[in-house]
C-alpha cells in the first residue's frame, strides 16, 4: 500500500497513470529480487503477456535512469 492501492488494483487491468506507476514499481521489484520470468510474471498481474510486463519494466528502468 506505499501508493495507497491495493495489490488487487496493481495487478488489475485499471489504467490510472498512478497506478500504473505503483504497477511498474511493483514488477520491477518483483523481476529484480525474485529473479522470475516475464511470463510467469505477466500471469500474476491478470494473465498480462510476458512482452508487455518486459516492455514496462523497460520503460520505467529507462525513465528513472533520465531522471
Amino acid at each position: 500500500k506505499r501508493h495507497g492501492f491495493s495489490v488487487k488494483d496493481i495487478v488489475g487491468r485499471e489504467r490510472d497513470a498512478e497506478l500504473f506507476a505503483a504497477r511498474a514499481e511493483a514488477i520491477i521489484k518483483i523481476k529484480v529480487q525474485m529473479g522470475l520470468g516475464w511470463a510467469q510474471i505477466g500471469r500474476s498481474f491478470d494473465r498480462r503477456s510476458g512482452s508487455t510486463i518486459r516492455r514496462t519494466f523497460i520503460m520505467h528502468t529507462k525513465r528513472g535512469k533520465q531522471q
